[in-house]
């Protein structure tokens, strides 16, 4: 489940902005709503949120719609408000078949995606790739634009996994007559007279819809369409709205001012449907302002999730978030909105949980008495069930069903007590708000929804979709009666009086507390007749036990008794034996005493026969435990020794651990020597290299003649200047140290046509710019005779080198 979650996080992420659009059809005349179907008027507006069901997801995000070009592009930027996601550009074009969308998004999990304009107006997209990632985006509602992330079954829609919502920010206050302008088509006066025909679902009139949907709410069309914001919603959320007005459902919730604006208090107690709980007061809480802003304390009367004070957190879309607070992290427990000006909903937390009960906003039950047939028209057969009771026939479960209105023409429950094991189970049937059909969900903490199907007054059909989808059916009978249809039952409804069904329903707990009585009776006598038993068996073993021990009691007396008989024969026969022949007597004694020492014999030789097996056990005895001891020793010191070698092993591993990290360290020590030593030689290297001095060849002034220059005196280039003057004069002289920019000059003589001076310094080796002009190599002079070389670092001496070697 997490992981679908997040993959449709990022999927929804990508596509927001489907949700976020609204119309803007004075900004493009040439869209057409079988082209573009809702999108015709998404123009020039600003949404906000993405509020997920039971959730937080997307609620930071601005979207801003516009025409790049109307009618071919649209464009919608989306930027986060928090700055915890990057923005995303979203490009709508028209596909290559009419009723086609492309869209074309900068990031997010799906690039590319292809969109198509069903009959109502809607738009489901689907991702060009192996996950399709399908999102319908259906028409904007009581400033409501809504985005359903679903699944499909043969291109179609099957089911609905999830809800996204948006409110409008800007520009998004009169979409309901945007839409009807759009989808009525161009005005004549623009000559569009021949404007194709605009599908029903969108050419009906936002303004009859608004004006039912107020008859229904017991509202004004203008109420059932907006309602004004509260100027407390900022510090409020939704109890802005619901304070003051009585819901409807599982419970009944009465909210109402005690201090306005400071201070409110909410009652829950039973709701109709709850049957002997009826009416009983569940909880009260007293709301107030929280420190900062956008909190609220709730203190309860009672324990719930074991703490007596929440807090409430107000989210962008004026939800509230009920959170348990703890040491570290707050525990959020549910969230409450307000879809609707007529429905208030629980969600049960983590975010995601579709575990989702609702309220209906309570009013007179005489508001559709007088309009039987309007009732009839919306709820069908509802309409002759409620308030009645039914017994299902043939039911192995004793089913007993009641109907009773929740909110009269609003909301119905349908509650199905099992007579059998005295268990219940309650939905609701409820009307949309936004569609004004018909749908069935759980009373209270519920994960299913029904579209529920009349066939005018004769049938109801609630159906789920999916793998496990189920089907049920109500179907009137020609005597007037009902049929109920569930799987492979289907059995008569038969009337229950109001008097007759609380009576079923003590029989049946009366019956379950019978049943759970025999229970308990027979699981105690099953219990005493295990002890009985086990009495019973116990004395026979006492009994058994003490005659086997009187029968050996016997035993060893008659044998006593029968060997004095026999020794008393015997004596009585030696007697007459002696007495009859006095010659055999002795002979009878010395065979008697022979006999008796016989016996002693054997006796004594049966004695030692004992005490030798006895004696024979004892030394096998002693000799196992010898055995064993031996064993149990050898054990010993193999273990001694198993754990001496380990422990050796260890010991010459660790040494070996140590001798290798030693190594390791004296090579690392070594190599990091080596490293010092050979950075500190090329420190020393370079240092030397720096401070080596370098080859500057002496600076040349050469002297052209004036045969050479047209004139009369001579031109001297120097390495500082060209200075011209009459050689072998004064102001010749002056001339050749002007241009050598120094006073100890040489004359070296005539070369290649020049009277050349030797200036007394060298001239920096790369440096060309004066005072360190090559004049012979400016001129092609290769070889000036007696031209001194001096030397100096190149790094400190730039001009006028004069060091020698």
């Amino acid at each position: 489940m997490k992981k679908n979650q997040a993959v449709r996080t990022l999927s929804l992420l990508t596509f927001g902005w489907l949700a976020f659009a609204a119309p803007a059809y004075a900004e493009a005349p040439l869209a057409s709503p079988q082209e573009w179907g809702v999108y015709t008027s998404l123009a020039g507006t600003t949404w906000r949120g993405g509020n997920r069901q039971g959730g937080n997801f997307g609620t930071n995000w601005r979207i801003t719609v516009e025409w790049r070009e109307a009618g071919v592009e649209l464009v919608e930027r989306w930027e986060s408000t928090d700055n915890q996601y990057r923005p995303m550009t979203h490009v709508i074009t028209r596909g290559d078949r009419p009723g086609e969308l492309r869209l074309a998004a900068t990031n997010g999990v799906c690039a590319n995606r292809t969109g198509t304009v069903r009959p109502d107006g809607s738009v489901l997209f689907v991702c060009n790739g192996f996950f399709k990632w399908p999102v319908l985006v259906a028409a904007p509602r009581d400033g409501v634009w809504e985005q359903h992330y679903v699944s499909l079954k043969d291109s179609e829609v099957a089911g609905v996994k999830d809800v996204w919502r948006f409110q409008g920010e800007s520009g998004a206050g009169s979409t309901a007559a945007r839409v009807a302008l759009t989808t009525a088509g161009p005005s004549p006066s623009r000559g569009a007279t021949d404007a194709p025909a605009v599908p029903a679902a969108i050419s009906t009139s936002p303004a009859k819809k608004a004006e039912e949907a107020g008859q229904w709410a017991g509202t004004s069309p203008a109420a059932a369409a907006a309602e004004p914001v509260s100027p407390l919603a900022a510090d409020w959320g939704v109890y802005a709205s619901i304070v003051g007005k009585d819901w409807r459902g599982a419970s009944n919730v009465s909210i109402r001012w005690t201090k306005p604006g400071e201070e409110l208090v909410e009652t829950w107690t039973y709701g109709a449907e709850r049957g002997d709980y009826a009416g009983q007061q569940q909880l009260v809480a007293t709301i107030r302002r929280g420190e900062k802003p956008g909190s609220l304390v709730l203190s309860l009367d009672r324990e719930v999730a074991g703490t007596r004070t929440l807090t409430g957190k107000i989210r962008a879309d004026g939800s509230i978030q009920l959170l348990k607070p703890g040491l570290i992290l707050d525990q959020r427990l549910y969230t409450m909105s307000l879809p609707s000006l007529s429905r208030l909903e629980h969600f049960l937390v983590p975010p995601g949980n579709t575990m989702l009960t609702t309220l209906y906003l309570a009013r007179s039950d005489d508001e559709h008495r007088g309009d039987r047939q309007r009732l009839m028209e919306t709820w069908g057969a509802y309409a002759d069930l409620a308030g009645k009771h039914w017994r299902l026939v043939d039911d192995k479960f004793k089913r007993l069903l009641s109907f009773g209105w929740v909110v009269p023409g609003e909301a119905m429950y349908v509650r199905m007590h099992n007579l059998a094991d005295d268990r219940v189970e309650i939905h609701h049937a409820a009307r949309s708000p936004e569609t004004g059909k018909l749908y069935a969900e759980p009373s209270l903490g519920g994960s299913w929804k029904a579209d529920v199907t009349l066939d005018g007054d004769s049938s109801i059909t609630l159906e789920t979709k999916g793998m496990f989808g189920w089907r049920i059916s109500f179907t009137r009978k020609a005597d007037g009666g009902f049929e109920y249809s569930e799987g492979d039952y289907t059995g008569s409804m038969v009337r229950v009086s109001h008097d007759e069904a609380p009576r079923l329903i003590a029989a049946a707990k009366q019956a379950k507390a019978q049943s759970e009585r025999e229970n308990q009776q027979r699981k105690r006598e099953r219990r005493e007749a295990f002890n009985t038993a086990l009495t019973v068996v116990n004395s026979a073993l006492v009994a058994t036990n003490e005659t086997l021990q009187q029968q050996a009691e016997a035993d060893r007396q008659r044998q006593q008794r029968e060997q004095a008989r026999a020794a008393e024969a015997l004596r009585q026969r030696a007697a007459a034996e002696a007495r009859q022949q006095a010659a055999e007597m002795e002979r009878a004694r010395q065979l008697q005493a022979q006999q008796d020492f016989e016996r002693q014999q054997r006796a004594q030789q049966q004695t030692r026969q004992q005490q030798q097996g006895i004696q024979r056990n004892a030394e096998a005895q002693q000799l196992a435990e010898q055995q064993q001891q031996r064993r149990a020793e050898e054990n010993r010191r193999r273990e001694a020794a198993e754990a001496e070698r380990k422990r050796q092993q260890a010991s010459e591993a660790e040494r070996r651990r140590r001798e290798e990290i030693a190594q390791r360290e004296r090579a690392e020590q070594a190599a990091l020597a080596r490293s010092k030593q050979l950075e500190e030689a090329l420190k020393r290297q370079e240092e030397e290299a720096r401070n080596r001095p370098v080859a500057y060849r002496e600076g040349i002034t050469l002297c052209a003649p004036p045969q050479q220059n047209g004139g009369k005196a001579w031109l001297c280039r120097g390495p500082l200047q060209n200075v011209s003057g009459v050689l072998d004069t004064q102001s010749g002289n002056v001339a050749v140290r002007q241009a050598c920019g120094g006073n100890n000059i040489r004359d070296l003589g005539m070369v290649a046509g020049y009277r050349a001076y030797g200036c007394g310094f060298g001239i920096h080796p790369t440096d060309r710019d004066s005072p360190n002009r090559d004049i012979p190599a400016s001129l092609g002079v290769n070889h000036i005779p007696d031209r001194n070389t001096f030397y100096c670092n190149p790094t400190q001496v730039f001009v006028y080198c004069k060091g020698r070697r």
